[in-house]
């Protein structure tokens, strides 16, 4: 870092520098100029002298005359040629040597203007005069002068000009230095002074002032902070005095209350922990019959009342992993699906959902959907269905007669994020005091304190709701008449989505024979303390071909897998006599020292949370499946544990064949295995195009802004991202296209970059269209919901 003395030295020493060599060479060049001037005027008037002189004899004809004349010329110093020429050009006479030297080409004109420039190119230098008679020209004289002299000058002033400068320069240093002294010598007191205090940390410290001026104001400034911080200190020594007692205090009371709040929170973890085991036990052999029972060949109504089972089911599971998870919601970190939902759909669903207990109470349940309400939307159908599963179940919790009915509507005022989609859900029933009203979406509470004793329930419904509408964009509102009867509506913003996304899965035997040529001839041996769960895993494994062999306890199966062959053990975790983690550590202590291969064994587990969630793997598990799961995951999970590859199984051709366009853009077989993985309830096809359908732009937007960047592994990224995307979902054109372009920008080849991307502009909304066609043909046929109660068209 320079200082300021050298700054200064610098500026003193380029502006007295610069400003006399300007002024030296300034007035060298005036000086110069004027001698150039006078030199040519000069060597004209010898010049026109002459032509004076020689006018008379030349008229007369008289040449030894003119000779005379001009050998005076000879006797002028720098005249280094002379010759007079008649009317016609012809010489009459001359002496000296008649060449003009210049520094540079071209033909020099005679009586040039002549200036410090001209000496640059010019060594010698022509004149030329006229020779007057009577009136006429009768010849002309030229002479040529040496204009070394002038040269030599010029160079003579340049030089002094510079010996100038430097002679100024010299003083102006040695004057700066005086000058710096008395500017930098108090900065640099202050500076050491700073610097001594930043290091000792001594606040008591008072610089003298050595000057008058602005560093003067500086010192008082510096000494002025000192002051300020050596009371601030004191001021806080004083104040730590008195705190040391407080916090001596304060301390007892901190540990005794985190110890207490460590307590409650490991409670907390351990109860929510066992909960979650003690649900899911039961949930899974629920979910998993369920879903047995809706793939199996049963009429369609029963086979619809299995569907609404699942879906309710699935549903009850969400609602669980977010009691669970209560404190995500909290934090906002809750991911939220966009996919397209049918609103009828989703009605009819919580009415069939509700409508037994409904009948058993005498209450009349409808469901009606306004003529504007598109036929899809774009939303969470999970999120969506929790929320008004539980505002309808809880209108007819409250409502011991009348009816409850759900309604959905377009709201006449669209926001700035879109038009306004509303669920009403409207009873006859009890209805809520004015004064109770803002609470009732608190957590944990409720109207009135006799309501849980009289209708059940844990206040915390309403809290999630409202949580999840205000995630979602939305609000929930509500109107109540103590008495008469409450209103509960949902608002949120909407995004029309096409309605052949929506689609309801059937269930191809093909795809079932398939579940069946997975796990054939296998031996599989399952753990569980639970008929319920050792019921639904034999049913489960037995479709898929496997052979089941149960225990009912740890030490049942480590005395199986010691004498029998299995392929797979599907071990529950928690079980008596000896539980899933210790029966798999005496297992594998056993395989090692008889040197036996490791048997795959996958816990079966409910702790989702909690310190017990993560000991599969500690003591040597092959992998886990968290209670309740699908016949999927459970599927998945084991032809993974034995190295059986699912894909081959899930590659099936549907039965309609592809149209012809599709075919080009899309492998319709990608599309077949996603369907095959399709569980009842699921619109998996669907969620998948859409969000192909959402994100594929996306990713295209980020390839174009990078395409004219020039950076390859930025091209090549965004071409992968893309591309990935497009795989995986079947877009075949799509993909080459940027498997194309991700190689050529690994390979530093830019050339076609902006080619293939317009290519790729072409062909995304062709392909996206295809998958829709392609949607659309998959779920042709299939069973459409019915709503109770539909809304007459208005005219």
């Amino acid at each position: 870092m320079r200082s300021i003395r050298a700054k200064l030295a610098v500026l003193v020493l380029s502006t007295v520098v610069s400003a006399v060599l300007l002024v030296s060479f300034a007035l060298a060049w005036i000086d110069v100029k004027q001698r150039f001037v006078t030199k040519r005027l000069e060597v004209q008037g010898i010049a026109a002298t002459i032509a004076a002189a020689v006018a008379r004899p030349l008229a007369d004809g008289d040449a030894s005359g003119v000779a005379r004349t001009l050998s005076a010329v000879g006797r002028i110093p720098g005249i280094t040629y002379a010759r007079v020429s008649d009317a016609d050009g012809k010489p009459v006479h001359q002496f000296g040597f008649g060449i003009v030297l210049a520094r540079q080409a071209g033909a020099v004109e005679p009586n040039p203007e002549i200036g410090p420039l001209t000496a640059l190119y010019l060594e010698t230098y022509p004149v030329t005069a006229p020779i007057i008679n009577g009136g006429l020209a009768i010849g002309q004289v030229t002479l040529i002068t040496d204009m070394s002299v002038l040269r030599a000058e010029l160079s003579d002033s340049m030089f002094s000009a510079l010996i100038a400068a430097i002679l100024a320069a010299t003083f102006g240093m040695l004057l700066s230095r005086r000058l710096q002294r008395s500017i930098t010598s108090p900065i640099s007191k202050l500076k050491y002074a700073m610097q001594e205090v930043a290091a000792t940390k001594d606040f008591s410290r008072v610089v003298e002032k050595s000057s008058r001026d602005e560093i003067s104001l500086l010192v008082d400034a510096f000494n002025g902070m000192l002051s300020e911080v050596r009371s601030r200190d004191e001021a806080l020594a004083r104040h730590r005095d008195r705190l040391e007692a407080e916090v001596a205090d304060r301390t007892s009371e901190l540990a005794d209350a985190t110890i207490a709040a460590q307590a409650a929170s490991a409670a907390k973890s351990e109860f929510l922990a066992t909960m979650s085991h003690e649900i899911r036990t039961p949930l899974n052999g629920m979910l998993v019959v369920a879903e047995l029972m809706a793939t199996a060949d049963l009429p369609k109504q029963t086979q619809r009342y299995a569907e609404v089972l699942l879906t309710s089911g699935q549903t009850l599971l969400a609602i669980i992993n977010d009691i669970l998870d209560f404190s995500k919601i909290e934090a906002g970190k809750l991911e939220l699906e966009a996919i397209p939902v049918a609103p009828a759909r989703l009605l009819g669903d919580v009415v069939q959902l509700f409508e037994p207990r409904a009948i058993a109470k005498g209450i009349a349940v409808s469901a009606t959907i306004a003529p504007e309400v598109p036929d899809a939307i774009v939303a969470d159908p999970v999120r969506l269905t929790q929320i008004l599963s539980n505002l309808f179940g809880n209108a007819i919790k409250f409502t011991e007669h009348g009816s409850v009915t759900i309604a959905v509507s377009m709201m006449n005022a669209p926001t700035l994020d879109g038009p306004l989609l509303q669920f009403d859900v409207v009873d006859t029933g009890i209805g809520i005091p004015p004064d109770k009203l803002t609470g009732i979406f608190e957590a944990f509470s409720q109207a009135d304190q006799t309501t849980t004793r009289r209708f059940g329930g844990t206040g915390i419904g309403l809290a999630i709701c409202r949580r999840l509408a205000a995630a979602m964009g939305g609000e929930i509102l509500v109107t109540s008449s103590l008495g008469h009867g409450s209103t509960f509506s949902l608002r949120m913003p909407v995004t029309k989505a096409n309605a052949a996304a929506i689609v309801t899965v059937d269930h191809n035997p093909t795809v079932m024979a398939a579940e069946r040529r997975l796990l054939s001839g296998r031996r599989v041996l399952a753990a569980d303390d639970n008929a319920v769960n050792r019921e639904v895993l034999t049913e489960a494994l037995a479709r898929m071909g496997a052979r089941v062999h149960c225990v009912e306890d740890g030490e049942a199966a480590v005395h199986a897998v010691r004498n029998e062959d299995f392929d797979v053990v599907l071990m529950d975790c928690s079980m008596p006599i000896m539980d899933g983690f210790e029966a798999t550590r005496v297992i594998r202590k056993w395989e090692h020292g008889e040197n036996r291969r490791p048997i795959p064994i996958i816990a079966l587990t409910a702790h989702a949370m909690g310190e017990r969630a993560d000991i599969w793997r500690e003591v040597g598990m092959t992998g886990y499946l968290i209670k309740p799961y699908t016949l999927k995951s459970l599927r998945d999970c084991v032809a993974d544990a034995i190295g059986i590859e699912v894909a081959a199984a899930e590659t099936l051709p549907v039965a309609v064949p592809p149209s012809a366009v599709s075919s080009k853009l899309i492998d319709v077989d990608v599309l077949a295995s996603i369907q095959i993985m399709q569980q009842p309830g699921d619109d998996l096809v669907a969620r998948v195009i859409a969000l192909y359908a959402t994100h594929a732009p996306r990713a295209l937007q980020a390839l174009l802004e990078v395409k004219l960047s020039g950076n390859a592994q930025a091209i090549a990224a965004a071409a992968h991202a893309l591309r990935s995307l497009s795989r995986n979902i079947g877009a075949i054109e799509v993909g080459d296209l940027c498997t194309a372009l991700e190689r050529d920008a690994h390979a530093g080849d830019l050339s076609m970059v902006a080619d293939r991307c317009g290519t790729i502009e072409l062909v995304l909304p062709a392909t996206i269209a295809a998958l829709t066609a392609e949607l659309a043909r998959l779920s042709r046929g299939r069973e459409k919901p019915v709503l109770l109660q539909v809304a007459p068209q208005r005219r």
